[in-house]
């Protein structure tokens, strides 16, 4: 198993959100993700992306997103927040191109948040999607293999 660990707070927090259009208000930093870890299983070719926040953890609810389900996201049940996401049957040599389906998983996940007139049924969860694919996007550190 190969681990590796990003610290987050520090670098996203409300303002990346709002400055991205996504929320017209602030995030709370409980909804602001504290720690982001990945954990890559080479028996199991699993990649695991978890994201830390100040609450303690909540139940979780799973979503499968992807033509075969083989990414699947963790959300809380009450909140909307990502904790988890993980991604079956990835090559070691792939990893840095699972940033892709990750991301898209995450923007089907935000797409599901709004009903159909477009109207967002809650902002929070919409942020805290935009804010993870954010930190999915940009933190390469996380899909490296060391």
């Amino acid at each position: 198993m190969k681990t590796t660990v990003v610290e987050i707070g520090t670098k996203y927090d409300s303002k990346t959100v709002v400055v991205k259009g996504v929320f017209g208000g602030s995030l709370s930093p409980y909804d602001v993700p504290q720690r982001a870890t990945s954990d890559y299983d080479e028996s199991a070719k699993t990649l695991s992306v978890k994201f830390a926040y100040l609450t303690p953890h909540e139940p979780l609810k799973k979503q499968y997103h992807g033509d075969s389900g083989e990414v699947a996201l963790w959300l809380g049940r009450k909140t909307g927040k990502l904790y988890r996401v993980t991604i079956r049957n990835v090559d070691p040599g792939s990893l840095p191109g699972v940033r892709i389906e990750i991301s898209d998983a995450i923007q089907e996940a935000a797409d599901l948040w709004e009903d159909v007139a477009g109207k967002p049924q809650s902002c929070v969860p919409i942020a805290n999607l935009k804010l993870t694919k954010a930190v999915v996007e940009k933190e390469e550190e996380l899909f490296a293999v060391k």
